[in-house]
């Protein structure tokens, strides 16, 4: 199996499921302006403001411009998974990802999702190191600053 940077990922077995995974995290934006008259609107129509979605970098020639994402919609309380422009999406960071049904989601889809692996981790800082440089935002956390402290500069691709 490969993820969006053609390497490798190891796949999980079924009689082992993996406790946690890597990922990157954001958040649908407060608002921002729809149709020709740039008319404002909150949140998205499947997402409240401020949600909190999972994304997955695909790479499917786009320039990063669309992410599949899974999070909790706006009308319900069961997670949906869809493609959606990244100028939705702000506050990037890496995280854990624990919550059971978000990881059994990320299972069930048929894109790679990252692992839990050091290197899926590595991955995922240098994709949002592109991010920031390519000036998306990106929140430095607590995972950032310790990979940043340890390694004292990002690995070459």
């Amino acid at each position: 199996m490969e993820n969006a940077y053609n390497n490798t990922i190891s796949p999980h077995s079924e009689d082992a499921p993996i406790e946690w995974r890597w990922c990157i995290v954001g958040n649908i934006v407060e608002s921002h302006s729809f149709g020709q008259d740039g008319e404002s609107r909150i949140g998205t129509k499947q997402f409240r403001p401020g949600a909190k979605v999972y994304c997955s970098i695909w790479n499917w020639g786009d320039g990063g411009e669309h992410y599949p994402v899974i999070g909790f919609p706006r009308h319900g309380k069961r997670l949906i998974t869809i493609v959606m422009p990244s100028k939705y999406i702000t506050n990037f960071r890496i995280q854990k990802v624990f919550n059971p049904a978000v990881l059994k989601e990320m299972e069930r889809d048929e894109r790679n999702w990252f692992s839990n692996s050091d290197e899926d981790r590595d991955q995922i800082l240098r994709y949002l190191k592109s991010c920031e440089d390519y000036g998306l935002t990106v929140i430095k956390n607590e995972i950032w600053d310790t990979y940043a402290e340890a390694a004292g500069r990002f690995p070459e691709r």
